[in-house]
């Protein structure tokens, strides 16, 4: 329940809701969970890891490597629309956890490297240049949430058609602080 609550309400939900929901006594939430942040993060972790892995299933049984790609974006974008916490979290901490940013920084360079393989992306585009768009994008959905619910499938449909291959005007160089998330 304190999934529904968050993916609700957002990060704002009254820990007295959350168990009122849940079923269960303050004192049970607090015994697992001494701050309200530390229940976010742990419900957080638990939608990034549960989305990643069914993110990757579903890539790995599309054959066409430009539909396992936009697919991956559409999937992402449309989970976060429909969940205020995951939203309010990246607008504040700027993204997940370091081992969940390894993991989803891994799995985009494999939907990158697919694409390439096929002659399907554009040459010059990076895994840092993917996963800076897919920030920029998650950032579209947290503002137009509210007032254009929806509109970031635009902005994703414009993205993914500069990312092709059939444009061959270079790139501007990437950032030299541009690079994959630690492991720490």
């Amino acid at each position: 329940m304190a999934v529904d609550s968050f993916a609700g309400l957002g990060g704002t939900v009254d820990v007295r809701e959350i168990a009122r929901r849940s079923g269960v006594g303050m004192g049970t939430l607090y015994r697992h969970f001494p701050t309200k942040d530390d229940l976010l993060a742990t419900v957080l972790e638990q939608q990034f890891t549960s989305w990643l892995t069914a993110a990757h299933e579903q890539a790995t049984a599309t054959e066409d490597p430009w539909q396992a790609l936009a697919g991956f974006f559409e999937q992402m974008l449309t989970t976060q629309a429909g969940n205020r916490a995951v939203i309010e979290s990246y607008a504040s901490t700027g993204g997940p956890t370091s081992s969940c940013a390894q993991r989803c920084y891994s799995f985009i360079d494999e939907l990158r490297t697919r694409c390439m393989n096929a002659g399907l992306l554009r040459p010059d585009v990076t895994t840092a240049d993917l996963v800076l768009l897919s920030g920029s994008l998650s950032q579209a959905v947290l503002t137009t949430g509210d007032t254009h619910p929806g509109q970031w499938r635009r902005l994703l449909h414009i993205s993914l058609d500069g990312l092709s291959s059939r444009n061959t005007e270079p790139l501007p160089e990437p950032a030299a602080h541009l690079h994959p998330p630690r492991n720490d």
